[in-house]
């Protein structure tokens, strides 16, 4: 179905002619699998839409169709979709996490995290079971929660990227910007440039906001405000030939600002006001 170069056109050219002309079973659930794979949801939920009638329940077909359905944000047919997966394959873990987190993303964030909790309590060892209940209790903003989970399914999975990378979003949710940004530095590839520029923007913001706290010793203070504006300098140098970190870079002035006023640095600041 696929050539060595990963390219899915010639076997999806020749279903979707396929199935203009004839209605096959294996065509169509073929169609919808080979589409799933290379990530065509609104082929996939069209294909399955148009065979429903003549396909025989398949639950890798289903798993396939509730997934795209979840992407595109149809959370009624992802769920239906999922329970006939379930049907089909009581202990199907992808159905039960993907139905979770399609909860989760329902609105419906009390009973995600109830199912959730169930799946984990039976297999505590199963990293997916704790991504599903860390992304429930993120989605009914609970950050420590989710973090306390993220922090788990990476101890069981230290070595996978894609873990990482939640925990290090976790841990940005959580108001833990330093330690973020230090996994961040440890791990390059984990955050696109933007994302990487934004996580060090808020470590600053952080030692601001510290710098402003009326019960901090003046000196600890003086030396947060030092901080913040020793590093937004390097930040703004490196940043200045980045086309792309045009808009970081403003919102980082904004923030030394704040450093310079906690400061007392006045005659700067109404400088850098003039900046704007």
């Amino acid at each position: 179905y696929k050539r060595q170069d990963g390219d899915f056109t010639p076997a999806l050219n020749f279903l979707r002619d396929a199935n203009k002309t004839q209605r096959s079973q294996l065509y169509a659930s073929d169609h919808i699998l080979i589409a799933g794979w290379a990530g065509l949801d609104k082929e996939v939920v069209s294909q399955y839409e148009d065979s429903r009638t003549f396909l025989k329940p398949n639950a890798d077909v289903l798993a396939t169709v509730a997934r795209a359905y979840r992407n595109l944000q149809q959370w009624p047919q992802a769920l239906a979709t999922y329970t006939q997966v379930l049907r089909l394959r009581p202990s199907d873990n992808g159905a039960l996490v993907g139905r979770v987190m399609t909860l989760a993303d329902s609105g419906k964030q009390a009973e995600a995290a109830r199912q959730a909790q169930s799946l984990v309590a039976k297999q505590p060892q199963n990293v997916g079971r704790r991504l599903a209940l860390a992304y429930a209790y993120m989605r009914s903003q609970q950050p420590y929660s989710a973090l306390q989970e993220m922090a788990e399914a990476r101890r069981l999975a230290p070595e996978n990227s894609s873990v990482k990378r939640e925990y290090l979003l976790a841990l940005q949710r959580a108001g833990l910007n330093s330690k973020a940004l230090k996994l961040a530095e440890q791990t390059p590839g984990l955050l696109n440039d933007h994302e990487l520029r934004t996580l060090q923007r808020s470590r600053v913001a952080d030692y601001v906001r510290m710098s402003d706290l009326p019960t901090a010793k003046e000196n600890e203070r003086f030396k947060l405000a030092d901080k913040a504006l020793s590093e937004a300098d390097k930040l703004l140098a490196a940043w200045a030939p980045i086309a792309q970190a045009k808009e970081d870079a403003k919102a980082l002035r904004i923030d030394r600002i704040g450093a310079l006023y906690s400061r007392s640095y006045m005659q700067q600041v109404l400088d850098e006001y003039a900046y704007f």
